[in-house]
C-alpha cells in the first residue's frame, strides 16, 4: 500500500516537475519567454482541483517516502539502494523548504511566485552560497532518484547503464542551466520592487 501510494503520487508530482523545469529552461530564451510559458502552465495547475492534487502528492511523497525509508532501513545493502535513500531524503527536504517558501511568498508576502521570486535568492548576498547548491541538489536529486529506481528495477546490461547515466547527466545539466539563468549569467536580472531577498 505504501509503495503504491508513493508511486502514484510520484507520477503526479513528476508531471508537474517536468513542466516546471521545462518552464525554467525556457528562460534560456529570456525572462519574457519564461513568463509566457508560466502563464500558460498556470491555467492547468493553478485551479483549485489541480493545485490540491499537487499539494496532496507532495505530502504523500514525503510521508510515504519517509515511511519506506524507515521500513527498509535494515534491507539496504548495495550502493544504489543507499543512493536511492539519500536522494529521496534530499527531495523531501527540498520539497518542504521550496513548497513552504512558495506558499509563504504567495499568501504572506503577496508576491507573484514567478521568475523573479526564484531568482531573488541568487542575486548577491551571502545567501546565494546556500541557494546555488540548494537548487542544484534539489533538481539533480530527482533525476538521481529516478536513476536509482531504474537501476534497481531493470535487467542488468549496457542499456541500464546508459539510461541511468543519461538521467543523472541530464539532471545535473538541467540544474546548471537553470542556475545560470536565475543567477543572471546570460542577461541582467533586475528585481522588481518587493523581490529583493533580505
Amino acid at each position: 500500500m505504501l509503495r503504491k501510494l508513493h508511486r502514484t503520487s510520484a507520477v503526479i508530482l513528476l508531471a508537474f516537475i517536468i513542466a516546471h523545469l521545462t518552464n525554467h529552461l525556457a528562460a534560456l530564451q529570456g525572462i519574457e519567454t519564461h513568463t509566457t510559458m508560466l502563464r500558460a502552465l498556470r491555467i492547468v495547475y493553478r485551479n483549485p482541483i489541480a493545485e490540491t492534487a499537487l499539494l496532496l502528492a507532495v505530502l504523500l511523497q514525503i510521508v510515504t517516502g519517509s515511511a519506506l525509508l524507515y521500513k527498509r532501513r535494515h534491507e539496504r545493502r548495495g550502493i544504489w539502494q543507499h543512493v536511492q535513500a539519500w536522494s529521496g531524503i534530499t527531495i523531501a527536504a527540498f520539497l518542504l523548504q521550496h513548497v513552504g517558501a512558495v506558499l509563504f511568498g504567495r499568501y504572506v508576502q503577496q508576491l507573484d511566485t514567478n521568475f523573479y521570486f526564484a531568482a531573488a535568492v541568487l542575486q548577491g548576498g551571502l545567501h546565494k552560497y546556500y541557494f546555488f547548491p540548494y537548487y542544484f541538489a534539489g533538481v539533480t536529486s530527482v533525476f538521481v532518484h529516478l536513476g536509482a529506481a531504474v537501476y534497481l528495477r531493470s535487467t542488468p546490461g549496457i542499456a541500464r547503464q546508459v539510461v541511468v547515466a543519461a538521467l543523472i547527466t541530464s539532471g545535473a545539466a538541467t540544474a546548471f542551466a537553470i542556475l545560470l539563468c536565475l543567477g543572471g549569467m546570460f542577461y541582467e536580472v533586475r528585481l522588481p520592487s518587493g523581490y529583493a531577498f533580505p
